[in-house]
């Protein structure tokens, strides 16, 4: 991973942390939460919401998947934070929220070379987003709540792929660059309220 995109991804985790510890000081309520369609997905994922005021809440999520599968491995790293109107009381009915989103990811397609497995064709790269959001949290007791989400956005990608065999990493300028409309948030989520 490049120093540019460490440096990026430690700023945008030093924002989320202090965002999240003042917010948290004045917080009515405070939540944890997973999306079952990462998991389906073997993505590890978690995440942390607090009610701000009678409208508002912010929810900050992670998700990862370190995982390899047979000669293949797609792995990333995606922080998500939002901001939720809500139009009823927070954690309660319909919401609205302005998302952003931040990526790395890499993919690794592997081959046998001498008995060895070595990355062959590789894709990685870094995205860069943001968009609207709408979901329903269906109250199921004083402490459950089952959240459905979907979003919409625009995102900025930045790839490099080559074949790991016979070429080392391309240059930064060399690097596949673009913007596209995309999918930034679809989940069922589960969530647990702490207080």
């Amino acid at each position: 991973m490049s120093k540019s995109i460490n440096r990026r991804l430690g700023l945008l985790l030093l924002f989320i942390v202090v965002s999240s510890i003042f917010s948290f000081v004045g917080a009515q309520r405070f939540a944890v939460k997973s999306n079952a369609l990462l998991w389906a997905t073997l993505s590890p994922n978690f995440g942390a919401e607090i009610v701000v005021s009678d409208k508002y809440s912010i929810d900050v999520s992670m998700a990862f998947n370190p995982f390899t599968i047979k000669d293949y491995k797609a792995s990333f790293v995606e922080f998500q934070p939002k901001v939720k109107y809500w139009f009823g009381r927070p954690l309660a009915e319909h919401f609205v929220g302005l998302t952003a989103i931040y990526g790395v990811n890499s993919f690794h397609r592997k081959q046998r070379d001498g008995g060895v497995l070595v990355s062959k064709d590789v894709l990685h790269g870094d995205v860069l987003g943001g968009g609207f959001s709408y979901g329903y949290n269906f109250v199921l007791s004083k402490r459950w709540n089952l959240e459905l989400s979907a979003g919409v956005g625009v995102i900025y990608s930045r790839q490099f792929s080559y074949d790991a065999l016979i070429e080392n990493r391309p240059p930064d300028s060399e690097m596949c660059r673009k913007w596209s409309v995309a999918p930034i948030d679809l989940g069922v989520s589960f969530i647990y309220i702490i207080n």
